[in-house]
């Protein structure tokens, strides 16, 4: 029994810990970001309502081709425009809107998405922010079993 729970838990902790692990891997091209909504106010970076999980953000990175594609859940594949790759986790991309006119600069820095306050991909009407995969399972658990 003791074999089975310190089995258990290796497994578990490689499963936590697996995007900061995998990036080391070679040839590893797929990155996700975990995303959260505060259906209140959030006070210095404090949700005071209550969190819900979005669909995480899936980054395909092809470093050589210079190229980053995403997608969202089960949505439709996207494509960055003028991309600058350095690896899996930093990159910058400029998003061109269905207009073809408004542009936004999009940037992944040691696994982090920053984006602009007035990006278009992040309506104001929908604060979602970032959030490590331990805290997105945590909230979905929660959701699910509430």
């Amino acid at each position: 029994m003791k074999v089975l729970l310190v089995t258990a838990a290796g497994i578990f902790c490689v499963w936590l810990f697996w995007d900061s692990i995998a990036v080391k891997v070679p040839f590893r091209t797929e990155i996700s970001v975990y995303w959260l909504n505060c259906d209140g106010q959030k006070v210095n970076g404090v949700c005071r309502g209550t969190e819900h999980t979005a669909d995480l953000t899936t980054y395909k990175v092809l470093v050589k081709q210079q190229d980053v594609l995403y997608w969202s859940g089960t949505g439709p594949l996207h494509h960055y425009k003028n991309c600058v790759v350095r690896d899996l986790k930093n990159w910058t991309c400029q998003w061109e809107g269905p207009d073809k006119v408004s542009m936004a600069t999009i940037r992944m820095e040691d696994g982090n998405l920053s984006q602009p306050l007035n990006s278009p991909l992040i309506p104001p009407s929908q604060p979602f922010y970032q959030v490590p995969k331990w805290k997105w399972w945590k909230v979905w658990l929660t959701e699910k079993f509430n």
